[in-house]
């Protein structure tokens, strides 16, 4: 321990700790204060590996270094403040030997307990970051609140250099690095809607090696601007003289980068062949910044999209991670419903039986605002989210939501979902039918965080599913399809840019499928497009190979046949459970399965018991509404977790 004294001993260069001071605005990272005694720290210490970069520095004040970073508690008496000295020493020289001995164990359980709070780890977590740290690629499937995030935020904070993290949206993007921040961790993210100078900024302190997690979508990559020309060229840093600009996120993070990580990553091959032509372009972007080990993270996939994400992501022999998706505590029900009164009408009566916070989820935006309006009229705080509103209006929506200034959030999946972590969430109400059992296990998925019992209940009405199939032929067109508007674009446009109306492509293509296509051609470097159509500005680049893409049928058959086990599962399995349907669906058959660890094990599927789903408890769809809303059996439980905390 004497080297280790004289490594903390070390002074950190007063451009690493100036650089540190201007990414945190110089104000602590734990209580905001901006008085004299700032100071710079190591979030790891050297002695466990910790480097002086800026990524491993955090800002803080002395009272709160103090408090946060396990100093002694100065109020208590002379011995027992030496007995709280000797007892970390002994910790820190054993975990000191260990570490010197190669066992990454007490580096990892060091960050776990210090950055992150928690006295141990989960089942599954140590052994995909042992995977991670060795530089090994993984694939990590883990049920909803089982801890997937700190299955690389852990390894990343002993790891020198940034984590990539793809994510889907930006609500999670957000929400995310808000975590990150408030832990004292350095993260940021990057997305379409920020000012140009702000993103300058983040690029030029990713490039100074400032961040230790940067959060970005996958279209963020392809859009990447041309800096130098839009921003200033001195930037607002305040130390040193500033290097040439970086010009993309990728030039900042080339050879920096010690994760490249996919979060959500099920939605990968839904979406790369239809609206977000991107997702099938990461291995590219992972090779930009020097090929880091990949970790690929989600709660749900199937077998074929696990083959697809080590096919699309270029994966050298990844280690995988199955665990169990189950999720005891989540009470699961259907209502069948004829009409949309009726609909409306079932809502309102869960709602007034329900308590605590939830989300109802919908499948269009002008839904949200609409039934976030009438339950406001009945005297329910509800807020409506979707990607459509002003970006400081979704933030505004966002914290209120998370600071529990309103009981309801009425959403879109797709903008407020997935990865969201918010523990106290009592019940999720499905007002439309997923596109899918995945979608809808991921939504339900929300609740009940903290190990509590939720409720996740889904309102079916027959014949609603016209939306999704309609989505289906938009976001996988057929050969057909691409040539028809690869003709009209032919006579059109040309090498200038000029408008491609709807009415010049077949009349049966909607416009949502142009678009596609138009994004896809775009991907592929044959076109440059921009508006949100009809019409478009459309501008030829070359010729388009069509024999080079795809022929999605195969994923469209695929996508019609999930949502046709989507809807199945709402008017009630043959087996009498609803869970064996969702666990049967990811692979659970109730028969030895090889687990992803390497070693055989049992796993039987849901067995009926009461408290699993409405068709376990007896409550069938034939009963009174009346009676079926009173007998949820999981209402009075959930009252008993409102009432701990």
């Amino acid at each position: 321990m004497f080297i280790s004294w004289w490594q903390q001993s070390k002074r950190l260069s007063a451009r690493t700790r100036e650089l540190a001071l201007e990414r945190d605005g110089r104000r602590c990272a734990h209580c905001g204060r901006t008085n004299r005694d700032l100071q710079v720290h190591h979030i790891v210490p050297r002695w466990l590996g910790g480097s002086d970069e800026p990524d491993n520095l955090i800002t803080r004040c002395g009272k709160c270094h103090a408090l946060e970073l396990g100093h002694l508690d100065f109020q208590a008496g002379l011995a027992k403040r030496w007995l709280l000295w000797a007892s970390r020493r002994a910790r820190e020289v054993l975990a000191y030997v260990r570490h010197r001995l190669g066992d990454d164990s007490p580096r990892l359980a060091h960050v776990l307990k210090t950055c992150f709070g928690y006295p141990s780890f989960r089942p599954g977590q140590r052994e995909i970051m042992l995977a991670v740290l060795k530089g090994k690629d993984v694939v990590a499937v883990m049920a909803t609140g089982a801890g997937k995030g700190l299955c690389f935020q852990v390894p990343t904070l002993c790891l020198p250099g940034t984590t990539v993290v793809i994510c889907p949206i930006i609500a999670l993007m957000r929400d995310q690095v808000r975590q990150l921040q408030e832990k004292g961790i350095p993260a940021t993210w990057i997305d379409a809607e920020l000012p140009v100078k702000e993103k300058a900024r983040r690029i030029h302190l990713l490039q100074q090696g400032a961040y230790k997690f940067f959060y970005r979508a996958p279209e963020g990559f392809s859009a990447d601007k041309r800096f130098r020309e839009k921003a200033s060229p001195q930037p607002q840093i305040q130390f040193g003289i500033v290097p040439d600009m970086p010009e993309t996120a990728l030039d900042a993070l080339k050879d920096r980068v010690s994760l490249f990580v996919v979060d959500e990553a099920h939605v990968g091959p839904k979406w790369e062949s239809g609206f977000r032509p991107d997702y099938g372009r990461l291995a590219d972007f992972c090779h930009k910044v020097g090929r880091p080990p990949v970790v690929a993270l989600t709660a749900t996939l199937e077998e074929d999209a696990r083959e697809w994400l080590k096919k699309s992501l270029r994966l050298e022999m990844p280690v995988e991670f199955t665990h169990d998706v189950d999720r005891e505590n989540l009470w699961l029900g259907v209502r069948e419903v004829v009409t949309q009164e009726e609909k409306t009408s079932v809502l309102l009566r869960l709602l007034s039986r329900l308590e605590g916070q939830g989300i109802v989820y919908v499948e269009s935006v002008s839904k949200t605002e609409e039934i976030a309006e009438f339950l406001k009229s009945q005297g329910i705080t509800a807020m409506a989210y979707h990607a459509r509103l002003p970006r400081r209006e979704r933030s505004y929506r966002q914290d209120s939501f998370h600071g529990n200034h309103s009981r309801l959030l009425v959403a879109t999946s797709g903008s407020f979902g997935m990865g969201i972590d918010m523990p106290c969430l009592r019940f999720i109400i499905h007002y439309d039918i997923p596109g899918s059992l995945t979608d809808y296990w991921q939504g339900a998925g929300r609740a009940g965080r903290d190990g509590k019992p939720a409720v996740a209940i889904l309102l079916y009405q027959e014949g609603e599913d016209t939306l999704h199939r309609q989505r289906i032929d938009d976001n996988y067109p057929s050969k057909d399809t691409y040539s028809n508007v690869w003709d009209a674009i032919r006579i059109h446009c040309g090498k200038r840019p000029a408008l491609l109306p709807l009415g010049s492509v077949k009349s049966s293509i909607r416009g949502k499928a142009v678009e596609n296509v138009l994004k896809r051609f775009q991907s592929e470097g044959w076109i440059r497009y921009s508006g949100k159509g009809p019409p478009w500005i459309v501008e030829v680049v070359r010729q388009a190979e069509l024999s080079r893409l795809e022929d999605l049928d195969p994923k469209r058959h695929k996508a019609r046949a999930d949502l046709a086990r989507m809807a199945e599962y709402a008017r009630g399995p043959k087996e009498g459970c609803r869970r064996r349907v969702i666990l049967e669906n990811f692979g659970y058959r109730g028969a030895s399965i090889l687990s992803r660890l390497g070693h055989w094990r049992l796993r039987t599927c849901a067995k009926p018991r009461l408290g699993c789903c409405d068709l376990c408890d007896g409550l069938l769809p034939a009963r009174p509404i009346e009676e079926w809303v009173l007998g949820l059996p999981i209402a009075e439980l959930v009252r008993n977790g409102l009432s701990d905390q």
